[in-house]
């Protein structure tokens, strides 16, 4: 009957730090969200209205050749999108426009800080460009009227177009190379 007495306190002790331990364990599902950028909708609209599809588009009007391409936009978390835009044979007053828009595919806000050039000809990086005093490139970006920078929640759009353009005193037969992009991060 001691033992008994002894045990008994022991055994409730026990159940009750089992109880307690039980009690304590919490488990929960935690994932977090990803950014992904796109160019969805993209067209070549001036001279000519042309669909931009899966690889690149090539476009040959009023003699000039015209190569629009769409990286980094397939579905899921694939990079950073990027417009490759090439021009070639413009002349004195031509002109070509794309546009489309960027959509966060994303599951989290995105802050767009900017939307510019990466490359034209190798060496220029800013808006209003003028190639060798031949070739005008310019771009804009739009979230309802606001340029960057602007946050697009998932699912969301901005509107973009990109636009080149020969001057009237152009040299013939000039070409240009750009590479389009928009600087973004997580939105506080």
């Amino acid at each position: 009957m001691k033992t008994l007495f002894v045990l008994a306190p022991l055994m409730a002790l026990l159940v009750a730090y089992s109880l307690w331990g039980e009690a304590a364990a919490v488990r929960a599902p935690v994932s977090t969200g990803y950014i992904d950028m796109d160019f969805v909708d993209v067209k070549i609209t001036h001279p000519a209205t042309v669909p931009v599809g899966a690889g690149p588009t090539v476009v040959e009007l009023n003699y000039m050749k015209i190569t629009v391409d769409v990286g980094g936009s397939a579905p899921g978390n694939d990079g950073p999108p990027v417009l490759y835009i090439d021009v070639k044979n413009m002349y004195p007053g031509a002109k070509v426009t794309v546009n489309g828009y960027l959509r966060n595919d994303g599951t989290i806000p995105v802050r767009v800080e900017k939307c510019n050039f990466r490359s034209i000809g190798g060496a220029f990086a800013f808006k209003d460009v003028d190639l060798d005093f031949d070739i005008q490139v310019d771009v804009d970006a739009f979230k309802g009227g606001n340029a960057p920078p602007f946050t697009l929640m998932p699912g969301q759009s901005a509107y973009v177009v990109v636009y080149i353009r020969a001057r009237n005193d152009a040299r013939e037969s000039v070409s240009v190379s750009a590479q389009f992009t928009c600087d973004y991060r997580q939105a506080p």
